[in-house]
């Protein structure tokens, strides 16, 4: 049957939610063929930078971070990274970055919770990245115990991670950053086995930035390479010697090379680079950063990026008319109330489910006989409860219901 005898044979309040969802989908297919007509063949890569800052605390002489605070700002902006990963960064060093750095937003907290302690904290380009979602564990056997200390660690240590969406590529990707133990050798070989089956497990491209506080051929690195991770400097730069990155407010290039932007193979790399340079005779920390520019690789079957759309005209005042019926979570002609819904797209399966926070998390699994469920997306639905997922008939589209000041809006679920 077509949609439009469809809509026909249907009630009022689903006759007008029919009608905007044709309209909607129109407008979306019109929007999307202009979009790729309009899109770059090539985005522009991906531009990665990871930098320990050295902790703003400490009592460093002429380099001290009163002295080299604008350095810093400086070497940043400079290489203009869409995303950086920081290590030892304090709240009140992250502060300035932000104040003197507007464009990017950050992630993460302090190792000893909340604002307390050293950050690895993550800083994107707002105007490329859209922040997905974000969270943090510890390097310990207890990850999710905050501050917990792991094996033979000095130091609380722990790893903050971030879901984006870049918008000139459309592609979802993760990134990890970390500092690991600077004397605890089993410290950091766990923390990189911890770390290595996380992003095993991950569905996206993943990045993983940090001062790993160990060399090419550590443990650790191992670990990391079996989770399929790769080295993009050594990668840009197989023969380099010079590769050390701690250089201890003194320019030293020698000795291992322990700072890292590891990426996996959903990323094909363009050049990547230690950077050196210094102000008037002072480095701007004690670490050189680490710069990879890299490209996404599209492999096999793509999975489908789901969004919320705009609510379109009819829609809101049909779902004032349908919120009775879904609260009684009976099925009717129009559409039903679904806690969760599972749905069959582009050889993946789907779950969408709303949660007390205001959002409908999406899971993704391969199509198999034991789905092994990864969170992929969190749609805001930012209302005064719990959202609502409608399923509208005969159509079979879905719907997000949200609540706000006593008016009922619904949200189409678009498939990208």
């Amino acid at each position: 049957m077509e949609l439009s005898a469809k809509i026909g044979a249907m009630s009022d309040p689903a006759r007008r939610l029919s009608a905007a969802l044709a309209a909607l989908l129109a407008t979306a297919s019109a929007t999307s063929q202009g979009a790729l007509q309009n899109a770059p063949e090539t985005p522009d890569p991906l531009r990665v930078t990871t930098f320990n800052i050295r902790y703003g605390k400490a009592d460093d002489g002429e380099d001290s971070w009163t002295h080299r605070k604008d350095h810093v700002v400086t070497t940043i902006r400079d290489r203009a990274p869409h995303v950086l990963g920081l290590q030892e960064a304090l709240r009140f060093q992250i502060d300035y970055l932000e104040e003197h750095l507007p464009g990017y937003g950050v992630v993460g907290q302090g190792r000893d919770g909340g604002s307390k302690g050293e950050w690895a904290a993550i800083l994107y380009d707002r105007e490329r990245l859209e922040l997905i979602r974000h969270g943090d564990f510890w390097l310990s056997p207890t990850p999710d115990a905050v501050a917990s200390v792991g094996w033979d660690a000095a130091l609380t240590r722990m790893c903050t991670w971030a879901v984006f969406h870049d918008g000139e590529s459309d592609t979802w990707f993760r990134v990890w950053n970390t500092h690991f133990d600077h004397r605890g050798a089993e410290a950091r070989a766990e923390s990189g086995k911890l770390i290595a089956a996380r992003v095993a497990d991950s569905p996206l491209p993943d990045l993983v930035l940090g001062d790993l506080n160990c060399g090419e051929d550590s443990a650790a690195l191992e670990a990391l390479r079996g989770a399929g991770l790769r080295d993009t400097f050594r990668l840009a730069h197989p023969d380099a010697e010079e590769v050390g990155t701690f250089g201890g407010f003194r320019g030293r290039t020698g000795g291992a090379k322990i700072d890292y932007v590891l990426a996996d193979g959903g990323f094909e790399i363009v050049s990547a680079a230690i950077d050196h340079r210094s102000f008037d005779g002072h480095d701007p920390s004690d670490h050189f950063p680490v710069h990879a520019d890299v490209r996404f690789v599209t492999t096999g079957p793509r999975p489908s990026t789901p969004r919320l759309g705009p609510p379109v005209a009819g829609l809101e005042e049909a779902a004032d008319e349908l919120l009775p019926q879904r609260l009684a979570a009976q099925p009717t002609q129009q559409g039903e109330l679904l806690l969760a819904r599972e749905l069959e797209r582009d050889g993946y399966l789907y779950r969408l489910v709303p949660v007390r926070n205001e959002l409908v998390e999406v899971l993704r699994s391969p199509i198999q006989d034991e789905p092994q469920w990864q969170q992929v997306a969190a749609l805001p639905a930012r209302g005064d409860g719990r959202p609502s997922l409608v399923r509208v008939q005969p159509c079979d589209e879905l719907f997000v219901v949200v609540q706000r000041d006593g008016k009922t809006t619904a949200f189409p679920v678009l498939w990208e």
